[in-house]
């Protein structure tokens, strides 16, 4: 699947938009977001498109979900702010063509925690708590 050169982002709140215009965002570019808010970001997409689980065995790892080029971009930005591993490749989801998964593993997954609630003010509870969990070697609940 090759990647493309775009990203869309489609906004129905003018107020949103207006307010991320006016801490940097500009309109059509991916590398756009400003490193002082990238990480925000980053815990939006994953609160949305994310998932933090324990696979057979008891490894468990932690995977962002979308289109080639957004995914890349979002890990070479999480490497060189939160200081992950750069993965070694997406792996395109088998049931959905052209959907890939960006993933990080037990001590990539702890490193992403820290960097994406270090300061952060608000997020999806649930989603904080199986990372918690996992954390502390428990099991977390489906959700």
């Amino acid at each position: 699947y090759p990647p493309t050169n775009s990203v869309m982002l489609t906004l129905s709140s003018k107020r949103l938009h207006d307010r991320l215009v006016e801490i940097g965002f500009r309109a059509k570019e991916t590398q756009g977001i400003p490193d002082q808010v990238f990480v925000h970001f980053a815990r939006g997409f994953f609160d949305a498109d994310g998932s933090v689980y324990k696979k057979k065995g008891g490894a468990w790892e932690t995977s962002f979900t979308g289109q080639y080029h957004l995914l890349d971009q979002l890990a070479m930005r999480v490497h060189l702010l939160i200081g992950t591993k750069y993965p070694k490749r997406l792996y395109e989801k088998s049931n959905s063509p052209g959907t890939f998964s960006l993933r990080f593993f037990a001590a990539e997954s702890a490193a992403l925690y820290t960097g994406l609630y270090q300061d952060a003010t608000i997020w999806l509870g649930r989603k904080r708590e199986k990372f918690e969990v996992l954390l502390r070697g428990g099991t977390p609940c489906a959700t």
